[in-house]
């Protein structure tokens, strides 16, 4: 919290369909703040909008003719949200790619616009050399769910899982020095912990000194920009993708104003 601006930790949103979320949390207690359905795309220097005319019937027109993929990349797309159910995909796995490519039969310039950026965003490689499974679940959970923000910052997740958890249980700021099986934790005070299972969230680096065992996988990086406005650059609560042909890698992805979606997120009279 700056200047009563409220930051999360890098662009995220929480997509109500998660089954363990919906299990756990308290969505009330949460006060979700939905985004609008879609994206807006700029290509070709202008904005062009992309919408799920099934939610917004008044959006079917301007997502038809927006000019970002063709007529039937959007029956494609019609056609995969009736059959996305949020499931892993126990058939054969492929990459992002490949599934849009061969499976789905998306043109050069839907993949290139929209879901290069769309899910590039997602898994923070715009490649799309991710588990066609993973595709499968996400792609799911935006069909079944909304894409939201809690009224307090994503902050207000975590916060709610701890308050209905024991005081004690909780132990922050105590660096873990091993793992002794797959039941015991010790920490560098020498304390030990022991539990049915024992969850390895960590960075890579981290990962392989604790595990030598453990997959060493490559990191994707990405950075956030935040900025303070006294009018936002748009007023709808929509996500806004680069589109455009030729961006490089270092070029702006996606553009947000979470104080559209969620007020909360910037004081009064003014934008985030």
């Amino acid at each position: 919290n700056i200047d009563g601006f409220r930051l999360d930790r890098g662009f995220q949103i929480f997509l109500t369909a998660y089954p363990e979320a919906r299990a756990v949390l308290d969505y009330d207690e949460l006060n979700l703040h939905s985004f609008r359905p879609g994206a807006m795309v700029r290509l070709n220097g202008k904005f062009r909008l992309l919408s799920d005319p099934l939610r917004r019937p008044q959006d079917v027109f301007s997502t038809l003719f927006s000019g970002v993929g063709t007529l039937r990349d959007k029956l494609k797309v019609a056609m995969m949200r009736r059959t996305q159910d949020g499931s892993m995909s126990t058939g054969p796995e492929t990459s992002i790619m490949e599934k849009l490519q061969t499976t789905w039969g998306f043109s050069a310039g839907m993949i290139d616009s929209f879901f290069k950026p769309f899910l590039g965003g997602i898994t923070l490689d715009e490649n799309l050399g991710t588990s066609s499974r993973f595709f499968d679940f996400v792609m799911g959970m935006f069909t079944k769910g909304k894409a939201s923000f809690p009224a307090g910052g994503m902050q207000a997740i975590p916060e709610q899982m701890a308050a209905k958890l024991p005081a004690e249980s909780i132990i922050l700021k105590a660096r873990v020095t091993a793992i002794n099986g797959s039941h015991e934790v010790i920490l560098e005070d020498g304390r030990r912990f022991e539990g049915s299972h024992v969850v390895l969230a960590t960075g890579m680096t981290d990962a392989l000194a604790l595990d030598p065992g453990a997959t060493e996988r490559t990191w994707n990086g990405t950075t956030c920009h935040y900025f303070a406005a006294d009018a936002a650059p748009f007023n709808e609560p929509v996500l806004l993708l680069n589109g455009e042909p030729g961006r490089s890698s270092g070029s702006i992805n996606s553009i947000v104003v979470p104080s559209n979606v969620a007020p909360g997120y910037a004081p009064k009279g003014q934008h985030l």
